[in-house]
């Protein structure tokens, strides 16, 4: 039986059309369960359907064409397909009040990745916009420039211990007047305004481990940045450059 994967945040909808799936010889499987690493998981997929636009955290977003840039650079032999409620005219759209009489040729007739553009826009926040502020953004919008000053900061912080500088002497004179405290509550800040509208990305293992890596060295800032054991033993310079190098990674092809 040929399978195929699906994403959705509505639960309802998709077993709704599971039956019309099967009946027709498809196995019908959430790509959640096709392989607890999605990299993993998407070295499996043939087919992959989005149902749009998804529903988050009180707010319809549309996430099909980020989709469509990542499996275009990293996965191009997958047959990727839209499905919803409204109507579009497009070869790769599987519109649920009037599903196809004949499934094979359905999906016989749908476009490689590489054979169209973008998919029509599913009337959903455009999180590809979302995307380019926190990359590209000014003032309240980027959430880069602000992480990029912290660890700037930070390196010197560290720098100037191995150099024997007393740490008393870091905190009055460089974290102080930088106002790491005050651009730590703004980053974390942005993060969390950000994260929400991500979800649902096919990146989303990676944006977990950065907020994960926020987490870990939380406790320094939160505690003032005044315990030099803390900035050492959390190891805060070597995280907030993983973090960033993580964010440099998905800001390659989407920021």
């Amino acid at each position: 039986m040929k399978q195929v994967s699906y994403l959705s945040t509505d639960q309802i909808t998709p077993k709704a059309v599971q039956n019309w799936f099967e009946q027709q010889g498809y196995q019908f499987v959430p790509l959640t369960d096709a392989s607890p690493q999605p990299s993993e998981a998407f070295q499996k997929i043939e087919i992959l359907i989005l149902f749009v636009p998804f529903f988050h955290n009180n707010v319809y977003i549309s996430n099909e064409n980020v989709w469509k840039s990542f499996f275009q650079e990293h996965y191009p032999d997958v047959l990727l397909l839209t499905a919803g409620y409204i109507k579009q005219a497009h070869t790769n759209y599987l519109d649920l009040l009037q599903l196809p009489e004949d499934l094979p040729a359905f999906l016989q007739n749908a476009k490689s990745i590489n054979q169209f553009d973008r998919f029509p826009f599913s009337g959903g926040l455009d999180v590809e916009k979302k995307l380019h502020k926190f990359y590209k953004g000014h003032g309240d919008e980027s959430l880069t420039y602000e992480l990029g000053k912290i660890a700037r900061i930070i390196t010197m912080a560290v720098d100037e211990l191995k150099q024997a500088v007393p740490f008393p002497e870091i905190y009055k004179d460089l974290l102080i007047p930088n106002r790491i405290i005050e651009k730590w509550k703004v980053l974390t800040n942005r993060w969390q305004n950000y994260l929400p509208f991500f979800k649902g990305l096919p990146f989303d293992t990676t944006l977990q481990e950065v907020h994960d890596g926020f987490s870990s060295i939380a406790p320094f800032f939160e505690g003032g940045c005044e315990d030099e054991h803390l900035l050492i033993d959390l190891n805060c310079k070597e995280k907030l450059h993983e973090i960033k190098q993580k964010l440099e990674i998905i800001g390659r092809q989407y920021g």
